[in-house]
């Protein structure tokens, strides 16, 4: 993914658990993706005026702002970002959440699967 349009999208990766982000933003700057790691709503809102991002993946349990309030205020934001939802809970994500986002995954998770559903989602916005 040396160079090619894709592999120079900018992601933006919300969620409270500083290992975790570590962990995916290590993983998809490994893939070539250029990458910012926030930990919380609020952050996320503050990165998103300052900075476009052509894919989000979102923390749904989070505190303060959890996932369905910084949903909300990134729609408000970019209507048209692709936002993937991650959660170790089993009944996540609700209805309102599911109709916003563009995909969501279970933890604990293959970062292989994770690779696969960024590029997909990735590729198309391209289109």
């Amino acid at each position: 993914m040396s160079g090619d349009k894709e592999s120079q999208a900018q992601i933006l990766v919300i969620d409270d658990d500083e290992d975790f982000r570590f962990i995916l933003t290590r993983t998809l700057e490994k893939e070539g993706y250029q990458v910012q790691a926030v930990g919380s709503g609020a952050g996320a809102i503050e990165a998103l005026k300052s900075q476009r991002f052509d894919l989000a993946l979102l923390d749904i349990k989070m505190p303060e702002m959890g996932g369905r309030e910084a949903m909300r205020e990134i729609r408000k934001l970019d209507p048209q970002l692709p936002v993937l939802l991650v959660t170790g809970s089993p009944d996540w994500p609700d209805r309102e959440l599911r109709a916003a986002a563009q995909g969501w995954i279970y933890k604990p998770f293959r970062l292989t699967q994770l690779k696969s559903m960024v590029r997909e989602l990735l590729e198309g916005r391209s289109q």
